[in-house]
């Protein structure tokens, strides 16, 4: 008689590790607080954002910085205003030289800042009825600065990502840009995702310049080359002039395909923002 063979008794070792990594995953997960929409405002003035955009948004009201002489330079010239601030911004270029804020200034009020200089008020009159031809036409390229107020003393060296925003009772153009006073990479502390808006009956004037990351920009303006492209230690001719335009052109591209949340922050976000701004004056 054969002896009784004892059954072979099955482990359950290998499948009960993975069974324990997906409860702890499944258990972070369900830990983790879920992105919500969050709303901010102040002074008659609001907007929801993201909770993934950033930590919270600071609402208050900004002094004024009126120009104080016809003769002094006007680029950082603003009236008493309603002022976003983003805190906390996730994915974004930490050494940015691009503070989040999202700005809602009376334009009256704005003109009156400028009032000891009879000149600027015209060119701040000018500047803010181009801006709204520019939006009222909605043109795929711009071309030249995008007309804003305090005035630049910077040229954007490019536009990309051009879209065009309704939000409550106004709208305003968005688009991706690097203001500059001389040739510089096209970088991560310099890149910027703009908007430039008003509201329909003309009351009030919306800006924002908020940082903005991609995987195809330098990570800085010293990084040295970039693109197969090197600055040259001092300025060039027309040669030079367009091996450099070349090289924006190329940046510029390659930022066109990107999708936006290759971007950081993922720049729909921005967009949810800007768009859900309503302002009750």
């Amino acid at each position: 008689m054969k002896p009784r063979t004892q059954p072979t008794r099955r482990t359950h070792a290998t499948t009960a590790v993975p069974l324990l990594v997906i409860f702890a995953l499944a258990c972070a997960a369900l830990a983790a607080p879920a992105p919500e929409k969050r709303r901010a405002a102040h002074n008659g003035v609001s907007l929801t954002y993201d909770s993934s955009l950033a930590r919270e948004v600071r609402a208050e009201t900004a002094p004024a910085a009126p120009l104080e002489n016809a003769d002094e330079k006007p680029d950082g010239v603003y009236p008493e205003h309603v002022a976003f601030t983003l805190v906390g911004l996730s994915g974004a270029p930490a050494d940015s030289y691009h503070e989040p804020v999202v700005r809602v200034s009376p334009v009256a009020d704005y003109l009156k800042a400028f009032s000891v200089s009879p000149r600027y008020v015209r060119d701040a009159e000018r500047t803010l009825n181009e801006l709204r031809r520019l939006i009222r036409r909605r043109p795929a390229a711009l071309k030249g600065n995008v007309p804003m107020l305090p005035f630049p003393d910077a040229t954007e060296v490019f536009h990309a990502r051009v879209k065009y925003l309704r939000f409550r009772g106004g709208s305003g153009v968005a688009f991706l840009t690097q203001a500059q006073q001389d040739d510089g990479l096209i970088n991560a502390r310099h890149v910027s995702y703009a908007f430039r808006g008003l509201t329909d009956d003309g009351r009030f004037y919306v800006s924002a310049d908020f940082p903005a990351g991609a995987p195809v920009i330098a990570p800085n303006r010293d990084a040295g080359t970039h693109e197969s492209y090197t600055l040259p230690r001092h300025p060039g001719g027309r040669r030079e002039q367009r091996r450099y335009a070349a090289y924006v052109e190329r940046v510029r591209g390659k930022l066109e395909r990107l999708s936006p949340e290759q971007f950081g922050p993922d720049l729909r976000l921005y967009d949810e923002l800007l768009s859900s701004l309503e302002i009750r004056k």
